[in-house]
């Protein structure tokens, strides 16, 4: 039994790959945010629509990545719970005698 369990080969794949995503998310927000400020002058409640859709879109990405964020972190504690654990396990097991 091997003695230390490395994290997923996806995990750093998803790190980064959800940044991007991200990063993409507020772009768009942004990009929605920006003709927002030119439909105030049709109407209050019209430019308040667009730019409560950017707002959704900023807030989303955030709110996303936060939650896996917090998925990578259950599975990075998981296996460095599983170390110590099989860690303990090896150095309280009693020794085997060769005979």
């Amino acid at each position: 039994m091997e003695m230390q369990m490395k994290l997923p080969k996806l995990y750093a794949f998803v790190r980064i790959a959800s940044q991007i995503v991200t990063a993409l998310g507020c772009i768009m927000g942004l990009v929605t945010l920006y003709p927002a400020i030119g439909m105030f002058r049709f109407s209050f409640m019209m430019g308040m629509s667009v730019a409560a859709m950017g707002a959704f879109y900023i807030v989303g990405s955030l709110t996303g990545l936060g939650l896996i964020y917090g998925f990578l972190a259950i599975v990075k504690a998981q296996v460095d719970i599983r170390n110590a654990v099989v860690l303990q396990m090896h150095m309280t097991s009693p020794k085997q005698q060769d005979q």
